[in-house]
């Protein structure tokens, strides 16, 4: 009869342990991985933005005629202007200028408190 009730005080010492400590210690290991699963799903959203707001703003800014006006602005400079221009890396200039505003313009749509 002794091994009975040891055997049912050892069920309820379980089952208090169970209550009082494993069942919060997979909680939390579930909430850890819920975590580490989030934050990778952030990272792929953030990802998957900035390739497809890229690719946008790369279609856009080539397709305009903007560009195509630019172009002939620029083509029909004289010459001794083309040559001042290509001294000074004019064009190269205004190549970082222009990424670094877009560069801007994405790191504030994706992070509004920085820039």
């Amino acid at each position: 009869m002794g091994e009975f009730f040891n055997s049912v005080l050892e069920f309820f010492r379980n089952v208090w342990k169970f209550v009082t400590y494993d069942f919060w210690v997979a909680i939390l290991d579930s909430l850890e991985i819920f975590a580490i699963k989030a934050q990778i799903l952030i990272i792929d959203i953030i990802y998957w933005l900035l390739s497809t707001l890229w690719d946008l703003v790369k279609d856009s800014v080539l397709s305009t005629s903007d560009f195509e006006l630019l172009q002939s602005m620029f083509g029909g400079l004289p010459s001794d202007v083309l040559s001042f221009l290509s001294v000074f890396r004019f064009v190269e200039i205004f190549t970082i200028i222009m990424s670094a505003w877009v560069a801007r313009f994405v790191i504030r749509l994706v992070l509004p408190g920085i820039g």
